[in-house]
């Protein structure tokens, strides 16, 4: 069995994802017009088993709920993760906001460019 990869500095940190990773995952903090709880019960009914992390910012501490985390072998399985992203900022009614975010961390087989990391985003 293969084991997850490193998410962040620790198993409940969330940061950039290794090269060739991608997750899904929603910052409590920037929810508009929705409670966590009921984000939460959506994006369970959604299939999705969210895993609480915590992630470092300027002002402090952001909780953030883990959705999906990825390996990208093509550009494919990036198409399909930012589909995922776009059904589920729809469906929490999180669209003109941050608080859903999918980031993909780039390998050098999937990007010319040099980025270490690309943000989905509508």
């Amino acid at each position: 069995m293969k084991s997850k990869p490193f998410i962040g500095l620790d198993r409940f940190q969330i940061g950039l994802p290794p090269m060739g990773y991608g997750y899904l995952f929603v910052n409590l903090c920037y929810l508009e017009g929705i409670t966590p709880s009921e984000a939460i019960a959506k994006i369970q009914k959604m299939g999705y088993e969210p895993q609480l992390r915590y992630m470092t910012a300027e002002n402090g501490i952001e909780s953030c709920l883990l959705l999906k985390d990825v390996k990208i072998e093509s550009s494919a399985d990036e198409e399909q993760l930012g589909e995922e992203f776009e059904s589920l900022t729809i469906a929490i009614g999180q669209q003109q906001t941050i608080a859903v975010q999918c980031i993909i961390g780039k390998s050098s087989k999937l990007s010319l460019s040099g980025e270490r990391a690309a943000v989905v985003s509508m």
